[in-house]
C-alpha cells in the first residue's frame, strides 16, 4: 500500500473517531431528561452519524485486517491479535463487576455472574473485532469453494434468523462490513469514482426515509419467524434490516469520497491532525466510552440540548482521550491490561 493511500486510511480513521465521540455526545452530554427519554433518536445529526459511522469504521477494520494477514499469516500472532482486545474488555468488566457489587459478595456467585455479565456487555465494538477477524481466518483456511459459498450462504440466513442475545445484535449488523472490507482490500478492488459520486445523493435520500426503527439498538436484527405474519418479516427484512445494511455501505462510500475532496483542498496541518487522531482510535474509543462519557454526563445532567456546546465538548474529549492514550502507551503495565498491547 502507498504512503497516500495509507494516509487516507488514517484520516478516516480519524474522522469515524470523531463521529463516535461526536454521536455519544448528543446523546450523553445534553441533559438527564434528553438521554432518558431517548430524544437523541430523533436529532438529525445522530441519525447522520449513526446511518454510517459503524459501517465505516468496521469496513476500514477488516480493509487493515487484510492487509496484517498478508503481512504475517502466522496463527500466534493471530491469536496475540484477539487476546489484545479481549484484555481490555476484561479490565473494564472486572472495574464495573467490582464497583457494581456489593464487597460482601466478592467471592460469590452473583460476583462471578456480574462480571460474565460485563465482560460480554463491555466493549461491543472490540467483541465485533474479535468475531469478526476469527470468522474470518478461519473461513480462508478452507479451500474448496464450494463449502466457502455454502457456509456463507448458512452464515447469511443466520444472520437474519437467530435470537439477538448478548448483543449479537450489534455483530451480526458490522461482521458484514468488516468482511467487505476485507475482500476490497484482498482482492485490490478498484471502486469508480462515478460509484463514489453517486453513493452520495443515494445516501443523503435514504437519509430521510431513516426513523427511530433503523437503529440496531431498537429493532435489533432477527425475524421473529414464529410469531410473525409473513408481511411483517418482509417488512423487517427489506425496510428495516437491508435498508440498515444499504445505508451503512453508501453513507461509508459516500463519506470516504467526502474525505477524498476535503484532502485535496485543506491544507497538510489539517490533514496531519486527523491522521494522528486516527492512530489512536482503540484507546480514544475506550477511555471516552468506558470513562469520560458518564464523568461529562453528570457535569451536564441538568443542561438542555446545545448544538455549540456538544461539539465544544466532543473536541475536548476527543484531544483528551488522545493525550491519555498516548500518556498511557508510554506505561507498559497500565497500557497492557487498559489497552491490550
Amino acid at each position: 500500500m502507498d504512503k497516500k493511500r495509507i494516509e487516507k486510511v488514517d484520516v478516516l480513521k480519524g474522522f469515524a473517531i470523531f463521529c463516535v465521540v461526536f454521536g455519544h455526545a448528543i446523546q450523553l452530554y445534553n441533559g438527564a431528561i434528553y438521554r432518558t427519554e431517548e430524544l437523541f433518536y430523533t436529532n438529525i445529526l445522530y441519525k447522520t452519524i449513526y446511518s454510517f459511522h459503524m459501517p465505516l469504521f468496521i469496513l476500514i477494520s477488516g480493509y487493515l485486517f487484510c492487509i496484517s494477514l498478508e503481512n504475517s499469516k502466522c496463527v500466534k500472532k493471530i491469536i496475540n491479535r484477539e487476546i489484545s482486545y479481549f484484555i481490555p474488555i476484561l479490565t473494564f468488566a472486572l472495574v464495573k463487576t467490582l464497583i457494581n457489587t456489593p464487597f460482601n459478595m466478592y467471592f460469590s456467585l452473583i460476583f462471578f455472574r456480574n462480571l460474565l455479565y460485563y465482560v460480554f456487555h463491555t466493549l461491543w465494538f472490540l467483541w465485533a473485532l474479535i468475531y469478526s477477524s476469527i470468522s474470518i481466518y478461519l473461513f480462508e483456511k478452507i479451500t474448496k469453494k464450494n463449502i466457502k459459498y455454502f457456509l456463507l450462504f448458512i452464515a447469511i440466513i443466520l444472520i437474519f434468523i437467530t435470537p439477538d442475545v448478548l448483543m449479537s445484535n450489534m455483530f451480526k449488523f458490522t461482521a458484514p462490513f468488516f468482511w467487505i472490507g476485507y475482500y476490497i482490500k484482498k482482492s485490490n478492488f478498484n471502486i469508480s469514482s462515478q460509484l463514489y459520486l453517486a453513493c452520495i445523493p443515494i445516501w443523503l435520500l435514504m437519509l430521510a426515509f431513516y426513523s427511530n426503527n433503523h437503529y440496531i439498538y431498537i429493532t435489533g436484527i432477527s425475524l421473529n419467524i414464529t410469531s410473525s405474519n409473513i408481511t411483517e418479516i418482509l417488512y423487517q427484512l427489506i425496510f428495516i434490516d437491508l435498508f440498515r445494511y444499504v445505508i451503512g455501505l453508501v453513507g461509508s462510500l459516500a463519506i470516504y469520497k467526502i474525505i477524498c475532496e476535503i484532502l485535496s483542498i485543506f491544507s497538510n496541518r489539517f490533514i496531519k491532525c486527523f491522521r494522528i487522531i486516527g492512530n489512536e482510535t482503540l484507546g480514544i474509543y475506550i477511555f471516552s466510552t468506558e470513562i469520560i462519557n458518564e464523568l461529562v454526563f453528570e457535569v451536564t445532567r441538568n443542561s438542555s440540548y446545545n448544538l455549540i456546546r456538544t461539539i465544544l465538548l466532543s473536541i475536548v474529549v476527543l484531544i483528551g482521550t488522545y493525550l491519555i492514550t498516548r500518556l498511557i502507551r508510554k506505561i507498559k503495565f497500565i497500557n497492557f491490561f487498559l489497552l491490550g498491547k
